[in-house]
């Protein structure tokens, strides 16, 4: 018997299984040729780098991004984008089982897949095929795992920290470290003037690499004028801060904002940093659960179906407290907190994967394979160090499934359909409920006050260390028989953005973050594509795709609402009511102002996009050669301004009350008064107009006459109209073509020639969808669907 063993086969290259038999007489022993993998492949005519699952089970990574980080020519910048031989991290397009599922939104990757499930990564980033488009530095083509035949299933479990029990090497904040911030010689406790500041070796004199600045060059730490400067950051980690000593005595008494607790706190000079329970957090030993991994993997036949039914499915719970933390000193509404060491950026995520696979003879496969991933996190702010319950979460659901369709004509060819259905979800908020205050007062019956425990009290720190007892219940009685209560252990709930003011640098008191976000990405794909064998020499493939695109983004900023206020003429005429305008209402009530407003943003938007590709892959003795040819088209299905100096389209109303002629913007008034007339709608230049007009004849008496002329001409040249037109399509023929010539069994040479075309993120085409200008120097950002793609 002859077997090949070890024999490869990679996405878009040709597998060659090659027999060497010599001729016998009689049967002899059974040879087994073992195939290995080539040191160079020559059939490839891009440079490109391929990931199996064994090489993905040897290696010390966790994350696909951490396999796409190691190839040569890919750099992951600090945001977690991927940068392809110089290029930008939106230039890459992500691919799994054979079908594009980049997010358009941001041309991020849409679909979260674990190493577990994983069978192959292709990272492309040279010039790629025309099978490939909407990328320009580099293709990133994930293959999935399909069950197997026999069940079978992995379980990886794991927790630790970000510290090492080698202080020796690693960061003075170890938690093992038995550093010590001063040389206490008089062991009063306190650091004094000639005490020797981080005196690493402990012999009394300040040495290199210790710090502190000797100006004078005496040996020791004056303190005096100023003049000797304390480091601001012991450690390289950005945690051991020293503090500012205003008075100049060397030792710690400025009350400053987040200090003065009569404790040791993390940053303060002391002989313990544990005092307040920090390094404990840090600390694995005595914290294991800083971060935690479960994973776990299962494949095999689908019970009770034929053995032909196999399925693949995998789970992964992943939960980290990152070594960012801060002090619970405040809460949001600037009460003090319980001074807990709380992480500033934690992350939790749940993926999972299931793939149904069904081999109904030899000719034909169908798949379907779904995807889940739901991750909560918050992203690192200094400004809230010290008030942690203030930072936005972000919240991320995607939920995507492909189904495929593989098939054999016959023996030389065949073609594959999918479908893909990729659906994420984005939102970043601080609380669900948007009315959230704190010491929200609720109206209730008198007789319902006997369902509330009126001698309940709670904690309340009126100082550091001063805590006090007060009556939970705040009541005020409205009349006989409504009661106003407020429970004041409801203390979280947003805050009104200009409450708190901190100078420059400073780290925040209390205050929320206001803003919330939501975007909803899906798109529907379809995709087909033919391959054959023709003979020897050329493999040919074809191919087309349709991808419908539904995105929804609802931007906006939470403002304090107020009392409205009636609009009036110059002669005290009533023009209308409008809500946005008056006094603010007291206390704080959060709401979100209408979209024709500039911190309220809303899109609904539905692009379209449809691709052809044919590609001849030709292998002769000498030279290899892949040559194709691509047309992409891409409509936006949006709109863009007329005139691009006036993109906002304002619509001002010209109208007549009992006393005068006026002009308003439509938006300056919710409900029109009953004895305003509209007359006329003028674009902003009209408005302008007519205003200088109406000024000249107030102030020159200028002829009713010549006034009307006047008035008539504006109305008749700058009479609004709808101001936008729909946005262009986009298309382009892509020839490409890669020449492999092997000059060696370890050596190749590459030539290419393509051109390659991508859509701008949409988060650029589609930006300020109401084109609102701000008052701001540059007027704000503008998104234009007509920005033209990129092209090489």
């Amino acid at each position: 018997m002859l077997q090949l063993k070890n024999l490869q086969v990679i996405v878009d290259l040709t597998a060659k299984a090659n027999f060497r038999l010599n001729t016998e007489s009689i049967e002899g022993e059974e040879v087994v040729v073992v195939a290995e993998t080539p040191t160079v492949r020559l059939d490839q005519t891009s440079m490109a780098a391929v990931i199996s699952a064994d090489d993905i089970e040897n290696l010390p990574v966790s994350e696909i991004s951490d396999l796409i980080e190691l190839q040569a020519g890919v750099v992951k910048d600090e945001s977690g984008g991927f940068h392809v031989r110089g290029g930008r991290s939106g230039e890459v397009s992500f691919w799994v089982d054979g079908i594009s599922t980049t997010d358009a939104y941001d041309n991020s990757s849409g679909l979260e897949i674990e190493n577990s499930g994983v069978q192959e990564i292709q990272v492309i980033s040279g010039t790629f095929n025309a099978e490939y488009g909407q990328a320009m530095s580099g293709i990133v083509n994930v293959v999935t795992k399909d069950g197997s035949e026999n069940f079978e299933g992995s379980l990886n479990l794991y927790s630790g920290g970000f510290h090492s029990t080698h202080n020796d090497i690693y960061s003075i904040s170890s938690p093992f470290s038995n550093w010590k911030s001063f040389d206490d010689k008089n062991n009063n406790g306190v650091w004094d003037y000639g005490e020797i500041l981080y005196d690493i070796n402990g012999n009394g004199v300040y040495d290199e690499g210790e710090s502190y600045w000797d100006r004078n060059g005496n040996n020791q730490w004056d303190g005096n004028d100023y003049m000797e400067a304390i480091n601001s950051d012991v450690g390289t980690d950005g945690y051991l801060g020293d503090y500012y000593d205003a008075n100049g005595d060397g030792n710690y008494t400025q009350p400053s904002i987040g200090e003065g607790n009569g404790r040791k706190d993390w940053g303060e000079h002391s002989f313990d940093l544990n005092s307040n329970g920090y390094i404990d957090q840090l600390n694995f030993l005595k914290n294991p659960l800083q971060q935690v991994n479960l994973a776990a993997s299962l494949s095999g036949p689908i019970p009770l179906l034929p053995s032909n039914f196999t399925f693949y499915s995998n789970l992964r719970i992943f939960k980290t407290n990152n070594r960012f933390y801060g002090m619970n000193l405040f809460k949001p509404n600037g009460s003090f907190a319980d001074e807990s060491i709380v992480p500033l950026a934690p992350f939790e995520k749940l993926a999972g994967q299931l793939k149904l696979t069904w081999k109904k003879d030899a000719q034909t496969k169908y798949s379907l394979t779904s995807f889940l991933t739901d991750k909560n996190y918050r992203n690192f702010d200094s400004y809230y160090k010290y008030n942690p319950d203030g930072i936005n979460w972000n919240y991320e659901k995607d939920l995507s499934y492909i189904f495929d369709i593989t098939r054999s004509i016959s023996s030389k060819t065949f073609y594959e359909l999918k479908f893909l259905n990729f659906s994420t979800q984005y939102s970043q908020r601080l609380y669900e409920d948007i009315q959230d205050v704190p010491y929200q007062p609720q109206l209730i019956n008198a007789q319902d006050l006997e369902s509330y425990n009126l001698s309940d009290s709670i904690a309340f720190r009126s100082g550091y260390d001063i805590i006090t007892k007060i009556p939970r219940y705040e009541i005020t009685w409205m009349d006989e028989n409504m009661i106003s209560i407020i429970d004041r252990k409801d203390q979280s709930g947003y805050i009104a953005s200009d409450q708190f003011q901190t100078p420059a640098w400073s780290f925040g008191r209390g205050g929320t973050q206001n803003g919330r976000f939501e975007r909803e990405t899906r798109f529907q794909q379809v995709k087909f594509d033919i391959s054959s064998q023709i003979n020897t020499n050329h493999f040919v493939k074809a191919g087309f795709l349709v991808k419908m695109y539904n995105m929804e983004v609802d931007d906006k900023f939470i403002v304090p609402e107020n009392n409205g206020s009636w609009s009036v003429t110059s002669s005290g005429d009533t023009l209308g009511f409008s809500s946005l305008n008056g006094s603010r209402v007291y206390p704080f009530k959060p709401t979100i102002n209408p979209t024709y407003t500039t911190n309220h943003n809303y899109l609904k938007v539905k692009p379209k996009e449809i691709a052809f590709y044919l590609q001849d892959k030709i292998e002769l003795d000498e030279i290899i050669i892949n040559a194709g040819v691509r047309f992409d088209y891409f409509d936006p299905n949006w709109k863009i301004p007329k005139d691009s100096r006036m993109p906002e389209n304002r619509k001002y109303f010209l109208a007549n009350s009992e006393n005068d002629t006026v002009v308003f913007w439509e938006h300056d008034v919710d409900q029109i008064a009953e004895n305003i007339n509209i007359i006329d709608s003028l674009n902003i230049q009209g408005a302008i107009n007519l205003e200088n007009l109406f000024s000249a004849q107030n102030s020159n008496s200028t002829s009713s006459e010549i006034f009307s002329h006047q008035l008539d001409s504006i109305r008749s040249e700058y009479r609004w109209n709808y101001g936008y037109k729909k946005a262009n399509t986009s298309f382009q023929l892509s020839p490409r073509i890669g020449i492999a010539y092997p000059i060696t069994d370890r050596g190749v040479i590459h030539v290419s020639y393509g051109h390659f075309f991508q859509i701008p993120q949409f988060s650029f085409l589609y930006d300020n969808p109401e084109f609102e200008i701000t008052n701001s120097n540059n007027g704000g950002i503008l998104g234009n669907a007509n920005l033209r793609p990129e092209k090489l």
